[in-house]
């Protein structure tokens, strides 16, 4: 396993709390070392995180993550900076934090950025439907044709999204998972309306009696993954309806259609890098403005739900007396004073 001191995962959202440890707890007063070693023995960890505090007598945390459910996120889209985060949780203050993970399961940062630069097929990836060196273009609400690249005339583009969408969660398209189709930053999605025979965009809590608006991805080769466009990397996208699996099709008018049979065409998803361009930005930038976002959020989370009381603590120690009890103190002194010697 690899440890990094200048990055760590973020501790909110992510499943970094004791209870996401592979025995359902944080392990107290252990070494880095011998942290990263519990990790690396079991089946479960990929990633883990020792918390120390500096100075203070407060025993160490030993966080061996159950990396299970998420080991195909690329965890470098949720680091945090160690140091100088704006927060209490930062090396300047004291806490000392070092992340580990395993490189095969989760890639260097450089080398992640380079795959979500890539054509592979990410979840809220912007993508297009392409056949026989065609491309989809849709106008709201019923019009969809395949025309060639240089022909679009309209601003459409489809999001895809896996099934679980409200996380957003950036991750591989896995082959077979459920996918919706959105158009652009709207709730309308992709939907078949099996009675009238026609797609349209409509918004996705409709009802979906005679309606079908998430649809299956499968690669002809059975791969783990979607990956992207190629001549080797074919896939089919289809619906269920009534038992029976419905495969979107290119039809002789070239426009968007639904079949029983599956199609014999070469059919792809093109993640469209050209409306991103996210491949034209260095790195260095992904990762900064990336980092620094999540310090931010990071920081908003802390003061909302677990403010610093370090200050408070502080100045209640510098105020002892309040300004009226002072004055209490000397009236009553004076009278004292004025008792005595009166007699």
């Amino acid at each position: 396993m690899i440890i990094d001191k200048e990055y760590s995962l973020k501790p909110f959202g992510s499943g970094t709390s004791c209870i996401d440890c592979i025995n359902g707890e944080c392990i107290r007063n252990i070494s880095v070392e011998d942290c990263k070693e519990i990790c690396e023995k079991s089946n479960w960890c990929g990633a883990g995180i020792h918390v120390d505090f500096k100075n203070k007598s407060i025993p160490n945390y030993c966080l061996p993550l159950n990396t299970v459910d998420y080991k195909n996120r690329p965890i470098a889209t949720s680091l945090i900076s160690t140091e100088k985060n704006g927060t209490y949780l930062s090396r300047e203050e004291g806490v000392d934090i070092t992340f580990f993970r395993d490189n095969n399961m989760f890639p260097s940062i450089n080398d992640t950025y380079n795959q979500l630069k890539s054509d592979l097929v990410f979840n809220y990836d912007i993508i297009n439907f392409q056949i026989d060196g065609l491309v989809l273009e849709s106008f709201l609400p019923y019009k969809y044709n395949f025309v060639k690249e240089s022909a679009m005339i309209t601003d459409f583009y489809m999001i895809i999204k896996g099934y679980d969408f409200s996380t957003g969660e950036v991750t591989r398209i896995h082959n077979n998972d459920v996918i919706y189709f959105f158009y652009k930053e709207t709730s309308l999605v992709l939907t078949y309306n099996h009675r009238d025979k026609k797609f349209l965009w409509a918004n996705y809590t409709e009802d979906k009696t005679d309606q079908s608006n998430f649809f299956y991805i499968e690669t002809i080769k059975n791969t783990e993954y979607v990956n992207f466009i190629s001549s080797y990397s074919k896939v089919n996208i289809y619906t269920v309806y009534n038992g029976k699996k419905y495969y979107i099709i290119k039809t002789k008018e070239n426009t968007l259609g639904m079949s029983e049979t599956e199609p014999n065409k070469e059919f792809y998803i093109v993640n469209d890098i050209k409306m991103n361009n996210i491949s034209n930005i260095p790195n260095e930038k992904l990762i900064k403005d990336r980092v620094d976002y999540m310090n931010k959020n990071m920081k908003v989370y802390l003061d909302t739900y677990f403010p610093d009381k370090r200050q408070k603590v502080e100045k209640k120690s510098f105020h002892i007396f309040s300004p009226f009890h002072i004055i209490l103190i000397i009236i009553i002194l004076v009278t004292i004073l004025s008792i005595i010697f009166h007699y």
